[in-house]
């Protein structure tokens, strides 16, 4: 506790104590007041030997947990998604425009309880897709000469969205590194993506890379062995 002084005071008190703050560094702080009679007044000032005594400007004020708006946190927040909702989302021009005799396709973007994006190799949930026609011959169910009772229906073959294997690991929860099998060093760099255990994370730009260690800021995802790593793309969003 900086200042501990709830006593009775009046909109005129001021009450202060010196602190150390190093610029660069973030400090927790709390602000607790009591209030008596009369019209309610608080106002956290602060002054230094370079800069003159001022309300402490809210340019220099952070929640520990915002994300966006004019003044985001300084504080990383990783997020580990959970396990395959049964609504996910799907795009592109094979949903809607697909005629025969062309290659068509579409994105599945695979999400979490909380809709969080999801990111594997494609196996997970290892989907089977079935193309039903809406209109005109596949509509009907004609195929050339034959037709049939009930729609043309196809299967789509399911691949990943510009992934890489790169590797096994073995990592341990709320570690700053995984241990790599084989050294990824060449084949990522630091700030690039990848993927472990089915958790997209980039590669940190501090701590030890060698050739069985790989820097991330925090693995958040139980500990095992043997899991699966891939090289994502830094421009795909998707799994």
């Amino acid at each position: 506790v900086a200042i501990d002084s709830l006593l009775d005071t009046s909109a005129e008190s001021v009450t202060s104590i010196p602190v150390v703050l190093r610029d660069g560094i973030f400090y927790p702080i709390k602000v607790e007041y009591v209030h008596s009679t009369d019209e309610a007044n608080i106002q956290l000032i602060w002054e230094s030997s370079s800069v003159s005594r001022q309300i402490v400007p809210s340019s220099v004020l952070y929640y520990t947990r915002h994300i966006g708006g004019s003044s985001p946190s300084p504080f990383s927040v990783h997020v580990a998604p959970g396990e395959i909702d049964i609504h996910n989302h799907a795009e592109g021009s094979g949903l809607t425009t697909c005629v025969a005799l062309e290659e068509c396709s579409f994105t599945i973007q695979t999400k979490d309880p909380n809709r969080n994006n999801r990111y594997n190799d494609g196996s997970d949930p290892g989907f089977e897709i079935s193309i039903g026609g809406s209109g005109g011959w596949a509509g009907e169910g004609r195929i050339n000469s034959v037709v049939s009772s009930s729609q043309v229906e196809i299967s789509g073959a399911v691949t990943s969205n510009d992934w890489k294997y790169i590797g096994d690991a073995d990592v341990t929860h709320l570690s700053d590194r995984i241990v790599s099998k084989t050294s990824f060093v060449g084949t990522v760099l630091r700030g690039d993506r990848i993927v472990v255990d089915g958790t997209m994370y980039t590669v940190s730009s501090t701590g030890t890379f060698d050739a069985t260690s790989v820097p991330l800021f925090r693995y958040l995802g139980p500990s095992k062995t043997g899991v699966s790593v891939y090289k994502g793309s830094k421009s795909c969003m998707s799994g």
